[in-house]
């Protein structure tokens, strides 16, 4: 064989080599990046999870407010004093909060579905 036959060969296996190896590589990057990101998803799966079992607890903190306010409006009532004006405000707050947080419980709930059946 020639040396210019010879020079071709071993350049198109020197070539073909070059493919195998970048298919390589390019196969452990994306192992490592995939790896990388499902450990990210792991993650968000659990903080999803306590940030929900927070503001469930919220919930449940303030599911007595309505008995609270009614009890201790008619016990104001009773004695026959005025109403403090804030304490119907920090109800009122208390309650929106708490259908806030209702709210909130019922989008992450739907989010931390949505992420388990990945």
């Amino acid at each position: 064989m020639s040396k210019r036959i010879s020079k071709m060969l071993f350049s198109k296996e020197r070539v073909e080599l070059n493919a195998i190896d970048d298919m390589k590589n390019i196969a452990n990057s994306l192992k490592k990046d995939y790896e990388k990101q499902s450990t990210e998803l792991k993650n968000l799966k659990n903080a999803t999870k306590q940030i929900r079992n927070k503001f469930v607890k919220i919930t449940q903190d303030a599911a007595g407010l309505p008995k609270l306010y009614s009890d201790t409006k008619k016990k104001i009532d009773e004695l026959g004093v005025d109403m403090p004006n804030d304490f119907r405000k920090n109800y009122e707050d208390a309650s929106e909060l708490q259908q806030k947080a209702n709210d909130i419980v019922g989008e992450l709930g739907r989010i931390d579905a949505m992420i388990q059946s990945l």
